[in-house]
């Protein structure tokens, strides 16, 4: 419980040797933003107050670390298990060296990445569109035209 699962590291930075990929088979793992890891969030004077909230909370069948294995960079979610949470991890290296050995199984797993990547991309169309939507039927001071 409360353990961090992907190294701490800002977002935009390669990920390193102990990044992995991880199932959650049973239990829960909070997804935050921490205004701490944002790129561009060290040295620079930042114009409004950073706050760091919970963008998701995953559980047993989920994958965790899709956009870092898609791109080799850090995101700005922070995973941090907050309950006793059975994980199953898949390294970064094992997996570079599973494309090495088996071209096949390393074709499974990117398939598997990008139905999850798909999926949230899906997800995130309807969150904003219900947004969009609420923006237009709730009355405001001055409406919003349509574009």
């Amino acid at each position: 419980a409360n353990e961090l699962l992907l190294s701490p590291a800002a977002a935009g930075e390669p990920t390193c040797a102990e990044d992995a990929l991880y199932v959650v088979a049973a239990g829960r793992v909070h997804v935050r933003r921490d205004p701490q890891q944002s790129t561009g969030g060290r040295g620079r004077r930042r114009t409004r107050a950073a706050f760091a909230f919970r963008l998701a909370e995953l559980g047993p069948g989920s994958l965790i670390g899709v956009h870092e294995f898609a791109s080799r960079t850090r995101s700005e979610g922070v995973f941090l298990a907050t309950e006793p949470t059975l994980l199953w991890r898949l390294s970064f290296d094992a997996l570079d060296a599973l494309a090495a050995r088996d071209a096949l199984a390393y074709a499974a797993v990117c398939r598997l990445v990008a139905a999850e990547l798909c999926a949230e991309c899906d997800r995130t169309k309807w969150r904003l569109g219900s947004i969009l939507d609420a923006l237009h039927a709730t009355p405001l001071r001055d409406p919003l035209p349509r574009a």
